[in-house]
């Protein structure tokens, strides 16, 4: 880092002259924090929030001015099994902090923080942020966290966090697959176009969306998440239930609705596959 990147804070009045030259004013504390980031879902808001959220200052450095230091940078190491501070309470080192899989590093003027018994959201000062990093390895280093093993023992580290990677990714696999089989309640004979070029080239039977369409709003879809472009079926479309009777057989009914099959396609153009989007036609190459 160079030194004359950070400053004390205070507060400049109108009029007054602040002399960059003193060397005085460099002298601060700063603090290296890892900041979590995330998209979860707002139910309210029916969209991927994004999330910044500091969840422990790693290390603790003295920025020295020196007449040295004007031009060169100081030079520091930091040892990954170390953590100086952690925001997280226990229960979310127990939970939250598996769900934060990247982040970044911020090296800013170190911000005294109270110790309460609750959650600590800390802002941070302008500072300095590295580019995106995993954070996996930080889920091995929390005292009262999941992992009890020895911290030195670098491959005792490394099975932890597979292991607890192959639990998320069944976890979510099984939640996945635990969902309403939708495809079954939906009109086939109107498939969706495999890719987003076919839907727009397939004028007469396909429109663009009125609110999740490019075309009408320069705006995120906040009904279909995930989407860049969302497409309607020119014709009404069936609607079909299902139920299993007391006997253990299955029992169909269709009804008429008015209401177009939507096909949504994501940043790639290619269909999306969601809870929020009903038919998935396979495209034979």
């Amino acid at each position: 880092r160079y030194p004359r990147n950070f400053t004390a804070a205070r507060v400049i009045t109108p009029g007054q002259f602040v002399n960059y030259l003193d060397e005085s004013i460099y002298n601060v504390q700063l603090g290296l924090y890892v900041v979590g980031y995330k998209e979860a879902q707002d139910v309210n808001l029916r969209k991927f929030v994004p999330q910044h959220r500091v969840l422990a200052r790693l290390a603790t450095y003295t920025n020295r001015a020196d007449e040295q230091y004007r031009w060169n940078p100081i030079v520091e190491r930091y040892s990954l099994d170390r953590v100086d501070e952690w925001y997280l309470d226990s229960d979310e080192v127990r939970e939250d902090l598996f769900t934060y899989r990247f982040g970044y590093l911020k090296m800013a003027p170190l911000q005294e923080v109270s110790v309460t018994t609750g959650r600590r959201y800390v802002e941070l000062p302008e500072g300095i942020i590295s580019s995106p990093i995993s954070l996996h390895w930080l889920w091995t280093l929390p005292a009262d966290g999941e992992f009890q093993g020895n911290r030195q023992d670098i491959q005792a580290k490394l099975s932890f966090v597979k292991e607890k990677a192959r639990q998320l990714c069944h976890d979510w696999f099984n939640e996945d697959g635990a969902l309403s089989n939708f495809i079954r309640e939906t009109e086939t004979n109107s498939s969706c176009p495999c890719k987003e070029e076919q839907a727009k080239m397939d004028l007469g039977r396909y429109m663009p969306h009125p609110r999740c369409s490019s075309l009408f709003r320069d705006v995120t879809c906040t009904e279909t998440l995930g989407s860049m472009n969302c497409y309607m079926s020119a014709q009404n479309v069936r609607g079909s239930t299902y139920r299993t009777t007391s006997e253990g057989q299955e029992e169909e009914s269709s009804y008429a609705t008015h209401y177009g099959q939507t096909c949504c396609y994501d940043a790639r153009g290619f269909l999306m596959q969601s809870t929020y989007q009903p038919v998935v036609k396979v495209c034979q190459l």
